[in-house]
């Protein structure tokens, strides 16, 4: 579906493995699908970022950011910082 409204899709990271590849999976099968994705990994010690490199590798749009300790708001303001567009979105991994 083409609204002509650019979009940017923030998404802050942490220890998320388990749940990573569901929420990026879900947001692929999403009608609308945003301009761009950024992921914000906020220091992750599992393999969430290694998760998410892969969907990066096969998909077009999805950035990774490896913010260090940014959670979950440092990692907000630093994906909103890079976006693109002027109508970002957000969501939270694993809700």
């Amino acid at each position: 579906m083409d609204t002509g409204l650019k979009v940017s899709l923030v998404v802050p990271v942490f220890n998320e493995s388990s749940n990573i590849s569901d929420l990026l999976s879900s947001i692929k099968a999403q009608t609308f699908q945003p301009d761009e994705i950024t992921i914000v990994d906020g220091g992750s010690t599992d393999d969430t970022a290694d998760s998410v490199q892969r969907f990066c590798n096969a998909a077009l749009g999805l950035q990774l950011i490896k913010a260090g300790k940014a959670m979950p708001g440092k990692g907000r303001d630093i994906g909103t910082a890079l976006a693109k567009n002027k109508w970002i979105l957000y969501t939270d991994a694993g809700i």
